[in-house]
């Protein structure tokens, strides 16, 4: 079984091999950005909301190389191939090698997974130090020293890495009640000392809060971009574990594989409750505690402040699919080991197996449509900012942004393209933007970003001005994901505007 778990975590590391050399988008640009600064400035992250274990992690990784694919490496592949691993030997430890084996390919698999494995952001970290702690958890009913220890590091860790991440602490702490009283009072002692660990944070964690609360002020429309409407968000974070990260629509073909598999699930939660040993009873409750409860309790808060969804809440994937693969596949192992092939397999037991191929060839589906369509992609501002450079020279173009800077993947790919930004989240905030823009009317095309344009310059403020200064629109350049570019060209007019002011 050594060699299976090799086998899982090579199909892993292959299905996420294909665009982990990408363009770096908006956020992770900006992540990029801010570890290369010097190492005394890596605390420095009010406005990046997010704890600082993963700047730390990619500003020594950035030492050897500033390549996209070594900084996801780093941040984020490694995290997810160690999950998928994690996962294989959580099932098969508490349950049984071949529920360990289907929850993790279907992980390894996972659209979602992968697509977030490949992100240099901090998704796969907290999805690690959750399986890791919760591995210890499950598998143990006393932590022996070392395992405490790796436990309460590994709890400082999660919390170092996610702001969301005391929610797999309540998911646990629910777990505990229903353990002895040696254990909780154990999981308490031990989970203590990895918030202490934390708590130096704390006053850079309320900076960081208060920098937020900040930005939703100044940048009205801000909070429906980056969060989702509180009704929907459970329903979409379920409907995204299973079909990645696919756009979903509600018709027979998404709804109708659902109702099959959960009615399989539900057939065999009939099972009576005295002929389930008291260590599977505790695995699944332990599955649902992980999974169930750490999402609901983040689901309540976020009616005061909206912080589910589905890629932040990616730590509960692993026990999602291990319940599934559990209550559908704990039938098989007795007839593997006991039978000589070829095994002889029930009805009841098929149409189980089944239902785990299914869920297989929804992530595969999945891939396939994430390989082959740009729009699931990622920004490809490497791509776009490479065509700025050929149609339209630096020595005669200037690029605009409605933003305090240039976007972050602009300055990441080039440092030779001139640009001009109107230096406040909002135009409406920019005292004279027309002596804001002035030294545009030095070059002979002028590139308008109307990326997050709608809410930083909704009333086309920048535009206007440009038509004021004599610039007349010429082309319109669509890139997916990152939307239009306006390219806007000189007139005569422009020579004689620029000496009148």
């Amino acid at each position: 079984m050594k060699y299976f778990l090799l086998f899982i975590v090579a199909l892993a590391l292959v299905l996420r091999l294909p665009q982990l050399t990408g363009s770096f988008w908006l956020d992770e640009a900006a992540q990029a950005l801010e570890v290369t600064r010097p190492w005394h400035q890596q605390l420095n992250i009010v406005d990046d909301f997010q704890p600082p274990f993963m700047h730390v992690l990619l500003h020594i990784a950035q030492y050897a190389s500033h390549s996209e694919w070594w900084l996801r490496l780093w941040g984020a592949l490694i995290p997810g191939l160690l999950t998928v691993a994690l996962t294989y030997q959580l099932g098969k430890k508490a349950a049984a090698p071949v529920i360990g084996a289907a929850a993790a390919i279907l992980v390894a698999t996972s659209s979602l997974h992968v697509f977030y494995s490949q992100e240099l952001r901090p998704y796969m970290l907290p999805a690690l130090f959750a399986s890791f702690t919760w591995y210890l958890l499950l598998t143990n009913t006393k932590l022996k020293p070392k395992s405490q220890l790796a436990f309460v590091l590994a709890t400082a860790a999660g919390l170092y890495s996610s702001y969301l991440y005391p929610f797999v602490i309540i998911g646990q702490a629910l777990f505990q009640l229903a353990t002895s009283a040696q254990e909780r009072k154990q999981f308490l002692l031990l989970t203590s000392f990895g918030v202490l660990l934390f708590a130096p944070w704390i006053p850079g964690f309320l900076d960081q809060l208060h920098a937020g609360q900040q930005l939703r002020s100044d940048l009205p429309g801000w909070e429906v971009v980056v969060s989702t409407p509180q009704l929907k968000v459970l329903p979409l974070t379920l409907g995204k574990f299973i079909y990645g990260i696919v756009p979903i629509d509600l018709n027979v073909w998404y709804i109708l594989p659902i109702i099959l598999i959960g009615a399989l699930v539900l057939t065999n939660l009939h099972k009576p409750l005295a002929a389930i040993s008291k260590s599977e009873q505790r695995f699944l409750f332990g599955l649902v505690c992980w999974s169930l409860g750490s999402i609901l309790v983040a689901w309540l808060v976020s009616f005061w402040i909206p912080v589910v969804q589905p890629k932040r809440v990616l730590y509960a994937l692993p026990a999602l699919y291990l319940f599934v693969t559990h209550l559908l596949l704990f039938h098989l192992e007795p007839v593997i080991k006991k039978q000589r092939a070829p095994i002889r397999f029930t009805v009841k037991q098929r149409l189980s197996i089944y239902a785990v191929a299914g869920l297989l060839v929804i992530n595969l589906a999945g891939l396939t449509r994430y390989y082959a369509d740009p729009q699931l992609q990622r920004e490809n501002w490497r791509s776009l900012i490479s065509e700025m450079h050929q149609r339209y020279p630096a020595e005669k173009s200037i690029a605009v942004f409605s933003f305090p800077e240039p976007f972050a993947p602009f300055r990441w790919y080039t440092d030779s393209y001139p640009t001009v930004s109107t230096g406040k989240l909002t135009t409406a905030a920019v005292p004279d933007l027309a002596d804001q823009l002035k030294p545009v009317i030095e070059y002979e095309y002028v590139l308008v970003f109307d990326y997050l344009r709608d809410l930083t310059d909704p009333d086309n403020h920048v535009p206007i001005t440009l038509e004021s200064f004599g610039f007349k629109q010429v082309e319109l350049i669509d890139y997916p994901n990152i939307g239009f570019v306006r390219v806007f060209s000189k007139s005569p007019t422009v020579t004689a505007y620029a000496h009148r002011h």
